[in-house]
């Protein structure tokens, strides 16, 4: 038997907050052009090595893949595939693919077009791209025209939501170069075209007459309301920092104004009567620390752990964010139904206990460096990194220099094993499901986003998370797993509840691998460990086997969830997944 798949999500975690049009009618408002104002930035216009929002934004509007998430909810549905079936062991997915669909060059699109275009990212997997979204791909097969056959290594319940990410979609073999990065060239299957880039000033796009997703023919009305563009033109304008955009949009300068905002211009602009807001009421846009914890004194689970015991969450929303982001105590945001509070509250006394044990004290401080980059995130980090500094000197224990490097700098040393040992850094999800918010660092690309854990204990986690297809299961694997990343391994309270979890794992699930996974993780993690002198005498041991803390949630950036409006402007969609379609706007 073969499980047939075309509707997937979650709807409860979605939000919408532009309204879709009708499935009647729909036309393209002639003669307009809209123009969208960010303070964002393209880095390299390659499928197979880029990774970064903007970047992938340009991607999403001018081709497609096979799936796609439905606006305002976190359903997957049909995009190039119009259905897929999946076989019984969760391995093999078959795709039926729409015809009539071209590229924006003319070519026709078929199987060995999309079988071209996914081989193609999976042989160049550039350093600085995000093509290990798909690296679980075994296999591309063309069964005819349009069937195209996908055989993953093993079971992975992600892999239908990794699909809708750039290095998964749709390039023509005619216009983008085969051996080489893209580097601007290419041609999609999306609304839009792009007829301009200048670095660092704008993005044009033109609608493709020609769009799949507008033709009668190729999709249901239902579906064109998702697809088919509003607007004929759209510009995309590159402000230098968010008072420039603030400007830009309280002036008319923009019809848009979306990422990012200084949280003052958020609280001014909620005032103006001349700007329609937009705003998500939660995010899954996220900030956090990192830890390189094969350097000293990093690699020590005590300091980790005094840490994120030290920072002061609270202080930083308030003072930096005036209280519009949100304080975060796990990995997995609030909107999913299995985000579990945790990190512990701040508590300086264990902090400085912790760090005493460690042999740091008053007369012999803790001295580190916190790296952060001033702009990538806006004009608020140095603000961060100043409460950070505040917050962590409080314990009387720590003095801490800060160290502001450009982007570009802090993504070339943090995948460097012994460059970057402390930064920050922020997330938002390649694909709608947990996983992505711990495999990154904690299994999957440990050392590009600088982590550089060996803890095996995590392999296990997300092998069982990845082939439970029971919901209920997973969720408690998800559970387990983000209480283990906050490991505090002093009380015998925790140790107690994580046991009972992948106890209780073992006993519920059907699938003989994760129960054997389970059981594996429960005879590997050193439950006898109850006091700090026993951890202490255990922390080199530790560091190689158990490495907890390996991150610090710090807070939801909800300021990324604004967008504002001039008053006729319609369609705007901020929903769970953080993407912005420029299609579904329209101007009344």
């Amino acid at each position: 038997m073969s499980l047939r798949v075309r509707l997937i999500g979650v709807a409860v975690l979605a939000l919408i907050l532009g309204l879709l049009p009708s499935t009647g009618a729909l036309t393209q408002t002639q003669g307009q052009v809209l123009t969208i104002g960010t303070t964002d930035r393209i880095t390299e216009l390659s499928p197979a090595n880029s990774y970064d929002y903007w970047t992938w934004h340009v991607f999403r509007q001018t081709t497609n893949g096979l799936v796609t998430i439905k606006p305002g909810t976190s359903e997957v549905i049909p995009a190039l595939a119009k259905s897929w079936d999946i076989s019984a062991d969760g391995t093999v997915y078959t795709f039926k693919l729409r015809q009539g669909v071209t590229f924006t060059d003319g070519t026709a699109f078929n199987c060995a077009a999309m079988k071209w275009s996914i081989d193609r990212n999976l042989k160049l997997n550039g350093p600085k791209g995000g093509v290990y979204l798909i690296s679980m791909i075994k296999e591309t097969k063309c069964l005819d025209d349009y069937t195209l056959q996908i055989t993953i290594k093993s079971p992975d319940t992600t892999f239908i939501k990794r699909l809708d990410n750039p290095p998964a979609w749709a390039y023509s073999p005619k216009s983008t170069p085969a051996d080489t990065f893209a580097k601007g060239k290419w041609a999609g299957t999306g609304p839009y075209e792009m007829i301009e880039y200048k670095p660092e000033e704008r993005v044009v796009y033109q609608a493709y007459d020609k769009y799949w997703g507008c033709n009668d023919s190729i999709v249901t009305a239902a579906e064109k309301a998702i697809f088919c563009p509003r607007i004929k033109k759209v510009i995309e304008v590159f402000y230098a920092n968010a008072a420039a955009l603030a400007a830009a949009t309280q002036s008319g300068e923009v019809d848009i104004g979306f990422r990012t905002f200084n949280p003052d211009d958020i609280i001014s602009m909620e005032k103006n009567p001349n700007l329609k807001e937009f705003k998500a009421s939660s995010s899954v846009a996220i900030r956090y620390l990192v830890f390189n914890v094969t350097m000293a004194p990093f690699n020590n689970p005590l300091v980790r752990e005094a840490i994120a015991l030290s920072v002061d969450r609270s202080a930083i929303v308030s003072k930096v964010f005036a209280g519009i982001n949100k304080p975060l105590y796990t990995m997995v945001p609030p909107g999913f139904a299995e985000s579990e509070n945790v990190f512990p509250a701040r508590d300086l006394a264990t902090a400085r206990e912790l760090l005493k044990q460690a042999g740091y004290t008053k007369d012999h401080p803790l001295e580190i460096t916190l790296s952060f980059t001033p702009k990538h995130y806006g004009s608020t980090e140095s603000d961060v990194a100043a409460v950070m500094k505040t917050s962590l000197e409080e314990t009387g224990v720590i003095k801490l220099n800060l160290e502001s490097l450009e982007w570009g700098t802090m993504t070339s040393r943090m995948s460097k094993a012994d460059e970057l040992p402390f930064f920050l850094l922020g997330w938002y999800p390649d694909f709608l499901d947990p996983d992505n918010f711990l495999a990154p660092w904690l299994t999957e690309s440990t050392k590009s986003l600088g982590s550089f854990t060996t803890d095996t204990v995590n392999v296990k986690f997300q092998n069982m998370e990845r082939t439970e297809t029971d919901p209920t299961v997973r969720a408690l694997i998800f559970a387990a797993w983000q209480g283990y990343m906050a490991a505090d391994w002093p009380w015998e309270s925790f140790s107690a509840i994580l046991k009972a979890k992948l106890e209780a794992i073992a006993n519920m699930t059907k699938l003989p691998a994760v129960k054997g996974l389970a059981e594996e993780a429960i005879n590997q993690i050193p439950w006898g460990i109850s006091s700090l002198t026993d951890r202490l005498a255990k922390a080199k041991e530790l560091q190689d086997t158990v490495q907890p803390v390996v991150v610090i949630p710090l807070w939801q950036n909800m300021v990324q969830m604004y967008a504002f409006t001039k008053p006729n402007i319609t369609g705007v969609v901020l929903d769970v997944t953080t993407y912005f379609r420029d299609w579904l706007i329209d101007m009344k």
